[in-house]
């Protein structure tokens, strides 16, 4: 089975690396001479879109569910449709008011489509709620990470650290913000791995990764699912691995 790319963007670098690996092509979202054939198998690397030329039945990661994961009000919805524990969240205002009245920090999420801790504004006091679609009350975060699955199975993990000698801020754990995501010594929390895999499942995807929150009592929530991540190093290396294995699979 040979495999190619559907990126999200033509210039995405995490697809272009995954072709380099593979190795194999991308496809172009333009003007295209791609034809689906019962021997080759589509990685969608994060695209909501259809492709004229792609036969959906032969594509890892269906744009619909894709879909789901880009928008993070219809992630929380999924989420709560099959039962996965995630963070509070809601479109109410009101809501977010009373959060604060009973002592809780408040995420005011400016945009539903959007990455890296932007468009987000930190609310303690009622004064400081912004108009928003959407709102999230603070977790208590003792440990976040990043699990990523393949076809059912954990092919790799990681834990948001600080970065050396980065002034990070606490309340939003992104890259801009002094975190990365960092591996050595980092062991999966017990039930970890269960929802990882689970939610992946349940949103209809082949493969993606889950962002998981953990709190100082061992509660595990997840907070965003992931089809398009940067890949570089070892994840990389794992994610080409596990592609491989899926195409010699599909030919068995």
């Amino acid at each position: 089975m040979k495999l190619f790319i559907l990126p999200y963007i033509q210039g995405s670098q995490s697809a272009k690396a995954l072709a380099f690996g593979l190795p194999t092509k991308r496809l172009k979202l333009r003007n295209s001479k791609f034809r689906h054939r019962p021997n080759r198998l589509v990685i969608n690397w994060g695209s909501t879109s259809f492709h004229p030329r792609v036969d959906y039945s032969r594509v890892l990661n269906h744009p619909s569910a894709v879909a789901l994961c880009t928008n993070k009000i219809a992630t929380f919805r999924e989420l709560n449709h099959h039962n996965i524990p995630t963070l509070d969240w809601t479109t109410e205002q009101a809501t977010a008011h009373r959060w604060i009245e009973n002592g809780n920090r408040v995420y005011c999420r400016t945009l539903t489509r959007s990455h890296s801790g932007r468009g987000i504004v930190v609310a303690v006091t009622p004064d400081q709620i912004v108009d928003a679609p959407l709102y999230t009350k603070a977790f208590d975060t003792d440990k976040e990470y990043r699990v990523h699955v393949v076809r059912g199975s954990v092919i790799d993990y990681s834990q948001k650290k600080r970065c050396n000698g980065a002034n990070a801020n606490p309340a939003i754990r992104s890259h801009d913000h002094g975190w990365i995501f960092a591996r050595g010594d980092v062991e999966l929390p017990n039930g970890a791995t269960e929802i990882a895999i689970r939610t992946i499942s349940e949103f209809g995807l082949d493969f993606g990764a889950v962002d998981l929150l953990v709190s100082r009592d061992g509660t595990i929530v997840v907070c965003e699912v992931n089809t398009a991540v940067g890949l570089t190093g070892t994840t990389l290396n794992k994610y080409i691995e596990a592609f491989k294995n899926v195409a010699n699979s599909w030919c068995a």
